[in-house]
């Protein structure tokens, strides 16, 4: 039995650049490797079995590398917090070998998960980086949408003290449990109106509610009393979860705050959404939302003459207020009218004296607001955000930056189709790429990515060549949009050139340069894809020069078709064609080897098939 003692370290502590947070796999010393080598039979996969020697917590992982070099073992941070370890905390490690993991159900520990477009296919991409499962461990799944935690709340088979069990080369079927409480991410909850509830919200969090109101016309009152904290009220017909930044009625900045809305009968949304967002601290308020009646909605309203009197010679404008005064009245209205109104210098509303002081504007976007709430103003929609890719961005820009810019936006597999962030999807797509799927006409498993070179060389079916040699000629490009997938799962068109052909005009040098250095990527890999395919189709053509052939006299036995100019393409992976003793000229100019690599330059249209005399008579 192996068995070793080491300190462990958190991977977050250990300065090292190799990512250990996405699975549940070590560092270890590399005389360790030579000691279990020593041993002789080590078993596959390496696993083992993790023991706090202080607490006796329990949990397994696998081993990424040997390449530690200190005596010490490196572990992911979520494992050494569930181990309950501390720095320089000792843990011992010993083979174990767990019986394949048939049934795991899952628990998420937020409300978010259930809004991923496919789970199913996240976490087969997220377990393959896990070597094991241990029953009760809290583990981080990384998917495209970020990194939720799930507690492994049952596995089978369960044996032993401490269950776990191995998922490599398993056939595992999963189940999810519903989370436990009311997080960030959890559905609006439903507010009735009529009725008064109390809330609390979490320091610069929302917490969301959702009220639906009659079909008829109706007016209705949104009531919010600040009991601690500074909170305020966002509310929205088209998203479910309005912010400081994306709203369509707001209040705040008071005790007492209430919002008056009308509902017409031609608008299309009954439901409303209402967010309340706490200010640097946390906040609890009350919140309300009634019914106005009819009768008190006409008589607290207060009209104001708007009738034009500009033609009138019995009336002058007053130069304070811009309201029309009759000439025998002007003085009078002149002298209260300084008193008690003041007219904004910068965006000419007329406010009462008294409010003066509580009248400002933005000095970005102009937008009227006390002054004293300037700062939570700049706070909430000027300053700079932290997008999740690291780079902080003006909130007003965020959307459009994620939408084009973010590394972490969510681009579709070509393969599987399932959205992934665009830092991760190169290398999910060689994963995804190399899976196997049955080819249709001669069910050989083949990996996705190399079907095209399968069906050139066995099917002779080029689709990147046509029988003329034109290799991006209109003919092809439309029998190619209007044809089905060539591969199970493969999209031929991309996302980021359907996204980049819909940018607006208006667009920062930087973003062109970013859009450039993403289609000369695509196009040097179509390029890298299309030479592939011919270095296929030249091997499978090559023979000895130099050896004698038959030539058959019956020309209907020939490869090809000469009425038929789009069946040109040779039988690839057939011998018949070296019946023919064609061979490829200036035979000089090509490798005695016929090795035409990725980065060959070689195209077929330089070259011209020469064939005998007797051929090429029979071929006119």
């Amino acid at each position: 039995m192996f068995l070793v003692t080491l300190p462990a370290v958190s991977s977050a502590e250990s300065f090292n650049s190799k990512n250990l947070e996405d699975g549940d796999k070590v560092l270890l010393p590399e005389n360790i490797l030579r000691d279990l080598m020593a041993l002789g039979n080590m078993p596959h996969p390496l696993i083992f079995k993790i023991t706090n020697l202080m607490s006796q917590s329990v949990c397994h992982c696998g081993v990424l590398e040997f390449s530690e070099t200190q005596q010490r073992a490196v572990l992911p941070n979520w494992m050494f917090s569930n181990l309950n370890l501390e720095f320089g905390n000792s843990v011992s490690l010993s083979l174990a070998p767990l019986p394949k993991l048939t049934y795991v159900r899952f628990k998420p520990m937020s409300f978010k998960f259930s809004q991923i477009l496919n789970p199913k296919a996240s976490l087969e991409h997220a377990l393959r980086k896990f070597t094991s499962l241990t029953l009760n461990d809290s583990i981080p799944i990384q998917t495209s949408s970020g990194s939720f935690k799930f507690l492994v709340a049952e596995i089978e088979p369960s044996v032993g003290d401490n269950p776990a069990g191995c998922i490599v080369d398993s056939d595992l079927k999963v189940e999810f449990d519903s989370p436990d409480g009311k997080d960030a991410d959890a559905p609006p909850e439903l507010l009735h109106l009529n009725t008064e509830i109390e809330g609390e919200v979490c320091a610069n969090c929302y917490t969301y509610f959702k009220c639906k109101f009659p079909k008829h016309e109706t007016t209705v009152t949104l009531s919010l009393i600040a009991l601690t904290g500074d909170p305020d009220v966002y509310i929205s017909t088209t998203t479910d979860k309005p912010t400081a930044l994306n709203h369509e009625r707001s209040a705040g900045s008071s005790r007492n705050m209430s919002i008056i809305w009308q509902r017409l009968e031609t608008d299309s949304s009954q439901w409303y959404f209402i967010g309340v967002h706490a200010y640097k601290e946390p906040a609890t308020f009350q919140l309300s939302i009634s019914e106005v009646d009819s009768s008190d909605d006409e008589s607290g309203k207060s009209t104001m003459s708007t009738i034009d009197h500009s033609d009138d010679p019995n009336f002058e404008t007053c130069k304070n207020c811009g309201r029309f005064i009759s000439k025998s009245s002007s003085f009078m209205h002149s002298m209260r009218c300084s008193r008690h109104n003041w007219r904004c210098p910068e965006c000419d509303e007329v406010v009462r004296v008294s409010e003066k002081e509580s009248h400002g504007h933005c000095p970005q976007c102009q937008k009227v607001i006390d002054p004293k709430d300037l700062q939570k103003h700049m706070d909430l929609i000027h300053s700079p955000t932290l997008c999740t890719c690291g780079m902080k961005v003006d909130p007003e820009a965020l959307e459009l930056h994620q939408e084009i810019e973010c590394i972490m936006r969510l681009v579709d597999c070509k393969w599987c189709q399932s959205p992934f962030p665009l830092k991760e999807l190169s290398e999910h797509e060689r994963y995804c790429g190399g899976k196997t799927v049955e080819c249709p006409l001669c069910n050989q498993s083949v990996a996705r990515k190399k079907f095209q070179i399968h069906n050139a060389v066995v099917h002779s079916i080029n689709p990147c060549v046509t029988s003329s040699g034109n290799r991006h000629s209109p003919t092809l490009q439309e029998s190619t949009s209007s044809s089905p997938d060539i591969v199970p799962g493969y999209i031929q068109s991309s996302p980021d050139s359907e996204m980049i052909s819909g940018q607006s005009p208006a667009m920062s040098e930087q973003q062109r340069l970013l859009e450039q250095t993403l289609q000369t990527s695509r196009e040097e890999l179509e390029l890298r894809e299309e030479r592939m395919l011919e270095e296929a189709l030249l091997q499978s053509m090559s023979f000895p020069s130099d050896e004698k052939i038959d030539i058959p006299e019956d020309e209907e036995e020939l490869p090809f078709s000469w009425d038929s100019p789009e069946n040109v393409l040779p039988a690839i992976g057939s011998n018949n064609l070296a019946s023919h003793n064609s061979k490829f000229a200036p035979e000089s100019e090509l490798d005695e080897s016929n090795d035409f690599g990725s980065d060959s330059d070689l195209d077929l249209d330089e070259y011209e098939l020469e064939w005998p005399d007797d051929l090429a008579e029979n071929s006119k």
